[in-house]
């Protein structure tokens, strides 16, 4: 049977979970895709999902008529008001007067964000939550594997169906009424989020490549339900590790597990259950660091030396280990002595600018990234570190401009094409997107599928190409349409 066959190849690539129950809505779905891939007849479509390579390009075209974007604006109160009540203002409590006072930064991921009502929520509680907002940095980024949910998140336009059981003022308060009697979201909000696609059952997070690191929230509600059940424990393990310590985890009511769960604990808050990444102190789950390992080369220790009662200078491993373990205030103490006695070292620079930056402390980090520039202007990586922080710091054309020196001292620096690709596609110029994307694929056409590329955190090649080809995807679609149009 091929839908059996079908299924499976379905939940490896996608992790969506389409058990023999669940066949004939995979059939509907399959009958709304056919056209799009050029068949009349649904069987024939099947055997050739089947028996041919599907790229990730077609995994997303397939991923359009297959996946349901059932969402509302303030959907699920329960969990959003424990948000708003509670979890944001410990957050924005911590960032004045707690351990991470002077930060003023939170990092929020929408994953599964369908066509966007749920970031957008976020977005109006944080504005409602932040009368100094502007003096805030915020990231709120918003995922879905279906590129057309993304189109339209986007757009930011949605029907009165989007805003049933949602209060009046958000109405009349976030949106702008369109000629066409549809409501557009206010730009102010707009300018909060960030719209990608992302496959949830691909190793590709935590990573700054897609800006899923060090997040503060993480909201993936009726999106586990969909997976099978030993692919949503991969992912939930994915999300431990881009969450901070003490970073919380919103599921829907439907979807709590404690086996699922592992790491976390679970918080209640009126009508509402929230899992909250416990301290660092299981061996299963470690954090990701936020440094990529090619920025900063480590040669072995040296060998232990008997104790003559005077102590070493500090070493640069130790501070990298401080730093890899999450200890930032330590690593930052080891690494501003070995400053003091070597003002210039580029690596320690390097490194100390990726511990201000997790510690949330931007100006600083692009202080003493832009000193590595100095002391080494012709390491792309450095370049590329600067395009990272200012692109945190939001700014945008700033950060495409490092990135465009990054490839001008290397042509071949897949990252910085990727990272601009990004950039411009964020900008709605998806002609130059589309551009930066072809460059990154034409030079990893030089590597072989299993390589690891040094900068990339460990991403095979084939995977990185799959997500490069995942958001040309979104591309392709939004130009083909502007010629339509």
């Amino acid at each position: 049977m091929h839908y059996k066959k079908l299924s499976e190849l379905i939940s490896l690539r996608t992790g969506l979970n389409f058990s023999q129950a669940k066949w004939d809505d995979l059939k509907k779905g399959l009958q709304r895709a056919q056209g799009d891939f050029g068949f009349q007849d649904v069987d024939a479509f099947i055997s050739w999902l089947v028996s041919s390579p599907i790229t990730a390009e077609d995994i997303e075209r397939l991923a359009c008529h297959i996946t349901i974007g059932e969402t509302y604006f303030f959907r699920e109160k329960s969990s959003l008001e424990a948000l708003q009540n509670h979890i944001f203002p410990q957050i924005i409590q911590a960032q004045k007067t707690g351990n991470r006072a002077g930060n003023r930064a939170i990092r929020v991921w929408s994953a599964g964000c369908s066509t966007g009502e749920e970031a957008y929520t976020i977005a109006i509680i944080l504005k409602k939550l932040l009368p100094d907002i502007q003096t805030w940095m915020l990231s709120i980024s918003a995922t879905d594997i279906n590129p057309l949910f993304i189109k339209k998140a986007i757009d930011g336009i949605y029907t009165q169906w989007s805003f049933r059981n949602t209060p009046d003022w958000v109405k009349t308060e976030c949106f702008t009424l369109t000629p066409e009697g549809k409501f557009a979201i206010r730009s102010e909000f707009k300018r909060m989020l960030s719209f990608s696609t992302l496959n949830l059952a691909e190793d590709t997070y935590p990573s700054v490549n897609n800006n899923t690191h060090d997040i503060d929230v993480i909201l993936c509600r009726n999106v586990l339900m969909y997976f099978s059940r030993e692919e949503a424990i991969k992912v939930t393990r994915r999300f431990y590790k881009t969450l901070v310590n003490g970073g919380w985890l919103i599921v829907s009511h439907t979807e709590h597990s404690n086996k699922l769960f592992e790491g976390f604990e679970a918080v209640a808050f009126p009508d509402a259950i929230i899992y909250r990444k416990k301290p660092l102190n299981t061996e299963i789950l470690t954090n990701t660091p936020l440094i990529p390992h090619w920025v900063v080369k480590t040669t072995p220790a040296s060998h232990k030396k008997e104790d003559t009662g005077f102590h070493p200078l500090p070493q640069f491993p130790e501070a990298l280990l401080k730093y890899e373990g999450g200890s930032y205030d330590e690593a930052e103490e080891i690494l501003l002595r070995l400053l003091a006695i070597n003002k210039g070292e580029a690596r320690s620079l390097v490194l100390l600018a990726r511990v201000y930056a997790n510690k949330g402390m931007l100006d600083k980090a692009l202080e003493h990234c832009q000193m590595a520039i100095e002391a080494d202007n012709l390491n792309p990586g450095y370049h590329y570190l600067a395009a990272t922080i200012l692109e945190e710091r939001g700014q945008v054309q700033e950060a495409m401009e490092a990135l465009g020196k990054a490839i001008y001292v290397d042509q071949a620096y897949v990252l910085a094409h990727f990272a601009m690709g990004n950039l411009s596609l964020r900008q709605r110029r998806y002609s130059e997107s589309h551009r930066h994307f072809s460059n990154a694929l034409k030079i990893l056409a030089s590597y072989n599928p299993e390589d690891v590329l040094p900068e990339s955190e460990g991403i095979p090649v084939d995977r990185l190409r799959e997500m490069i080809e995942a958001s040309m995807a979104y591309v392709k679609i939004t130009l083909s349409e502007e010629v339509i149009t």
